[in-house]
C-alpha cells in the first residue's frame, strides 16, 4: 500500500532543509526522508529499505503526516 502524500511546496521544502542540514536532531531526518519519498511514486518497501527502517515506521510516519 503506497500513500501519495500531496505535500505543499513549502512543506516539501522545509522537509528537504531539515534533511540537508547538519544541524537537525537525527530522530527527525529519517521521518523527514519518509515524508519526501511518499510524495510521489515510490512504494512503502523501497521507501523503508531507502530510509532504513521498517514498513511499519514508514505507515505510521505517513499516517501522522497525512493527519
Amino acid at each position: 500500500m503506497a500513500i501519495d502524500l500531496k505535500l505543499a511546496p513549502a512543506d516539501r521544502k522545509r522537509l528537504a532543509a531539515l534533511v540537508r542540514s547538519g544541524n537537525t536532531p537525527q530522530k527527525l531526518v529519517p521521518r523527514a526522508r519518509i515524508a519526501l519519498l511518499s510524495d510521489g511514486m515510490h512504494l512503502n518497501g523501497a521507501i523503508a529499505r531507502g530510509v532504513s527502517v521498517a514498513l511499519p515506521t514508514v505507515h505510521r510516519w505517513q499516517r501522522r503526516v497525512q493527519e
